[in-house]
């Protein structure tokens, strides 16, 4: 796991100066403190910082090339790197480790060989006999990679605060964006735009091919190469991928350990690694809250159960706002779910005794365990068809308490109206007259949300649609706040969940062994909710496993929102939010004082936080 900077100009004999492009190299070194290089060739620069984790020693550190093929700046891990090693011409004796391995892959394969590749990457790759420069990310995008064009160059990074130093470059905020954050929390569209004009991701799974001479109008666009593909095997096959995904992720070169929640997630990956080493010298991290009922006590217990090293701490409020501005920092975005401070404290406490870490992320997207947004969808059919008969004065309630009225029917209209943070009416109440002019009616929502649904129409069910949008947006945030938060101590965090084979075998298991609805004809989403049963196949293989946390109901590490960002605290996040020169800006100040001292509810206290994240953000970032 590593940093990686560069620049292709568009002129093949520019020269870059190392006293405009070391600073971007230097904000990288905390994501890999082991080394640092910058190299040069006319119009062409790479930069790297590593953190060793595989073939330790100076010959893989980066940048990577030598000869007339190439070089290479590259983030990941490649876990199937010795089965490529094995296919190469011209192999030889001599061990590889993964970057070796990947250099001369693409020497050979070139984007090609993309889908050969089983690992979490992002990496720059100059193929010097065509002069071209090609940018590709993960599936799934575990590792990030932002570019940007100006100044006739492309530039990329691993993180893009790193791309706000480019010379020259003045950051501007992009108004859509910003509106589709208020709506969903998503800081990144599907197409890549970011909360920062002009500063894009590259999507997960997509690659781009650059040559010399392009400019700002003709730069190549990404294209996919990869797309989820349901794998219908048997249920026994499913639980063969998630062993050899675990497996795979134990292949390390320094000490290894895992977060251990307490959840059936992690419970389980805990499990599994037991079949490939002692558990006895495994060490565990969690993270709770001062005052608060949290996971700590199953961590605890669950970690009692397998014998392993366990070590937790709880925040307070004062530690967890202190943690808001670093995760902050560290994102180079506003947070969006709440737990980014304690998922900071927690890598920090695992930096302190290991350097690699195995965690549950991707578990609910492929498993279906996010109960209240399936349970909204169920509903929705459900009552669909209800309402083509007649529907009785219970049934019309239940619909009222649960969606207002009758819900959408149309599947994307439906996902924003219950998958949001300000609901629609509630934003276009608050937002000022001239920023309502600038984001031309939410399209950017719209064909963010459009285009997600677009992505899965071929999937087989309405269930298995939505955990692919659920894959591709709220997994793709989980992603990126998980690797910025981790890094930020030079921590590699590995997902077997994440692996491609995993979920593809997780989206084309039959629906009844993933969720079971215990109800009748009733229609109120609460009821729904509670009776509904989520993630049937894991929790099946955490009992059969002995491990008592198979029936604990999910219970992320969700903060006090109702204490800390209430009124008795109003003291404190009044006067961020309404700082002067922040979000007064975009909302109606008078109006969204209304709103946030309604009376007193975990989603009011949710609002509040959120807009004290973004009004956090603005003021750090100086936007």
């Amino acid at each position: 796991m590593c940093g990686i900077f560069g620049v292709f100009s568009a002129d093949p004999q520019r020269q870059f100066r190392e006293e405009h492009l070391a600073p971007m190299v230097d904000a990288l070194v905390h994501r890999g403190p082991d080394h640092r290089a910058l190299r040069f060739t006319p119009g062409l620069a790479f930069g790297h910082t590593r953190l060793a984790v595989l073939d330790l020693g100076p010959q893989a550190n980066q940048p990577i090339g030598e000869g007339a093929a190439g070089e290479l700046v590259y983030n990941g891990e490649i876990y199937n790197f010795r089965a490529l090693s094995l296919q190469l011409e011209r192999s030889t004796q001599e061990p590889k480790g993964d970057t070796r391995v990947l250099l001369e892959w693409l020497r050979q394969e070139g984007l090609a060989g993309l889908d050969e590749l089983n690992g979490m990457f992002a990496f720059g790759f100059h193929e010097r006999g065509r002069d071209r420069l090609h940018l590709a990310r993960d599936p799934i995008g575990q590792k990030p990679l932002y570019y940007l064009v100006h100044d006739d160059c492309v530039w990329f990074a691993s993180e893009a605060q790193v791309l706000r130093r480019v010379p020259g470059f003045q950051a501007r905020l992009d108004p859509q964006v910003l509106s589709v954050y208020m709506a969903t929390g998503t800081t990144e569209l599907l197409d890549g735009r970011t909360l920062i004009e002009g500063i894009r991701a590259l999507p997960p799974g997509h690659q781009m091919s650059i040559d010399r001479g392009f400019d700002a109008v003709t730069a190549p666009r990404p294209i996919r190469w990869f797309d989820l593909s349901p794998m219908t095997s048997p249920v026994g096959r499913v639980r063969e991928h998630l062993a050899m995904s675990v497996k795979d992720r134990l292949v390390s070169e320094v000490p290894l350990g895992a977060m251990l929640s307490g959840g059936v997630d992690s419970a389980l990956l805990v499990s599994l690694i037991a079949e490939h080493r002692p558990l006895d010298g495994l060490k565990t991290f969690a993270v709770g809250y001062e005052g608060s009922r949290d996971d700590l006590h199953w961590a605890e217990t669950v970690a009692a159960d397998l014998g392993v090293q366990h070590h937790s701490l709880r925040l307070s409020r004062r530690e967890y706002l202190n943690a808001m501005d670093e995760a902050t920092l560290a994102q180079g975005a506003p947070l969006c779910f709440g737990n980014e401070p304690a998922l900071l404290r927690v890598c920090g406490l695992a930096k302190e005794h290991v350097t690699v870490v195995l965690g549950g992320e991707g578990a609910d997207e492929a498993f279906a365990g996010y109960k209240a947004i399936h349970a909204a969808d169920h509903l929705r059919r459900r009552a669909a068809a209800a309402h083509r008969g007649l529907l009785s004065e219970d049934g019309q309630n239940a619909l009222q308490r649960s969606f207002g009225g009758l819900p959408p029917a149309h599947p994307t209209d439906f996902f924003l109206s219950v998958y949001h943070w300000l609901s629609f009416p509630e934003r276009h109440h608050l937002y000022r007259d001239d920023f309502q002019a600038r984001i031309q009616g939410d399209s950017a929502l719209f064909d963010h949300a459009d285009s997600l649904f677009s992505s899965v129409r071929s999937l087989p069910s309405p269930l298995s649609r939505y955990q692919g949008v659920l894959i591709q947006d709220h997994l793709q945030r989980l992603l990126r706040r998980l690797d910025a938060v981790s890094m930020r101590f030079g921590l590699e965090v590995r997902a077997p969940y994440c692996a491609t084979d995993v979920l593809n075998s997780g989206l084309g298991v039959p629906d009844e062994h993933k969720l079971r609805f215990h109800h009748g004809d009733d229609l109120d989403l609460k009821q729904t909710t509670s009776a509904l049963e989520g993630k049937r196949l894991l929790r099946s293989w955490a009992k059969e496993r002995g491990l008592r946390t198979w029936c604990r109901p999910k219970n992320p590490f969700a903060a006090p929102f109702l204490h800390w960002f209430g009124a008795e605290h109003r003291d404190h996040w009044h006067p961020v939010v309404f700082r002067a020169g922040g979000i007064e800006r975009f909302l109606d100040m008078d109006r969204l004082e209304v709103l946030l001292s309604a009376n007193p509810t975990v989603n009011t206290a949710f609002k509040t936080w959120q807009l004290y994240a973004l009004s956090r953000w603005l003021e750090l970032s100086e936007l």
